[in-house]
């Protein structure tokens, strides 16, 4: 079963685009239309008459994409996949579950390895452009080549430092709240690894969050990153010393302030536990109130 799939390409549609308008909205209806000899023929003239137009290379990034991926339907499958729609199949007779049913997703090496190629073409000329750099990052992921995305992370985390975090977007557009976007995206991955089943994607965890605290000291989020990564191995003390750090750069971040009070609750030191809660009780959010409200209630017997 083949479908339409463009990593960037959501961005695209979503844009009021201008410069380029003509040809990246031909592209785009060729592509949304399923239409790939067509498209093709299209890119070949637009890279003729515009070579160095980023917005091409993400043309021909996206239509080796699709003409690289295949989605399949399992049917039985014993492991239905983490943080995808699969559907459970029981016996009509006893109710007992007997599989899963789900879409599965192969990548063609030939043409994937052509997407990676056509867009550090586009990177060598436009190194600014981050949704380009995600773009790659994300067909990295999907390829599960965890180790080679986390290398190019720490690379793009450099280009950042360089460039003083003056990210593009689409079309070449300012990216406006650059840091923010760019952490959060980080964070998304770090999440994704944590999911994936993957040694070498869990070990990716540690190394890409302590970047963040390098690159980006005065955000929580990768001290939080790196606080769970030691906390889901067992290793209290460095947990705690993250979560630490970031509580001091931003005392008001609930997820930091939570961890903190499970941590020392996980260690029974109900002193430290309580006085976690309690901050979290105040919280605007009535799921987070209400929990550490109950947790304060129950430490305290």
């Amino acid at each position: 079963m083949k479908k339409i799939f463009g990593i960037l390409i959501l961005l695209f549609v979503m844009s009021n685009v201008v410069v380029f308008a003509d040809e990246k909205s031909i592209y785009l209806q060729l592509l949304q239309s399923n239409k790939m000899a067509e498209l093709e023929e299209h890119l070949k003239k637009w890279e003729a008459n515009e070579p160095n137009n980023p917005e091409m290379f993400i043309g021909y990034f996206n239509y080796y994409l699709n003409m690289a991926r295949n989605e399949t339907i399992v049917f039985g499958g014993k492991n239905p996949p983490k943080g995808d729609t699969y559907f459970s199949i029981t016996d009509p007779k006893t109710g007992d579950n007997i599989g899963y049913m789900y879409g599965e997703v192969k990548y063609d090496p030939s043409y994937a390895e052509k997407a990676l190629q056509i867009i550090n073409r586009g990177l060598a000329i436009a190194p600014s452009r981050l949704d380009m750099h995600f773009g790659k990052t994300r067909l990295l992921a999907e390829l599960h080549s965890y180790g080679k995305q986390k290398e190019y992370l720490l690379k793009i985390f450099d280009i950042g430092k360089t460039i003083n975090n003056k990210w593009l977007w689409s079309d070449g557009k300012v990216l406006e709240d650059a840091e923010n976007v760019f952490v959060n995206s980080i964070h998304d991955y770090i999440s994704e690894w944590y999911n994936a089943n993957d040694k070498i994607a869990f070990a990716s965890v540690l190394e890409i969050g302590e970047a963040l605290t390098i690159y980006y000291p005065d955000n929580p989020i990768g001290y939080n990153d790196c606080g769970l990564f030691y906390a889901q191995n067992g290793d209290m003390a460095n947990a705690e010393k993250y979560f630490l750090s970031g509580y001091r750069v931003d005392t008001e971040d609930e997820v930091l302030i939570g961890n903190l009070a499970y941590l020392y609750e996980a260690k029974k030191n109900v002193g430290e536990a309580i006085k976690y809660y309690k901050i979290m009780a105040k919280s605007m959010n009535p799921k987070y109130s209400e929990y550490a409200k109950k947790r304060i209630t129950e430490l305290s017997k």
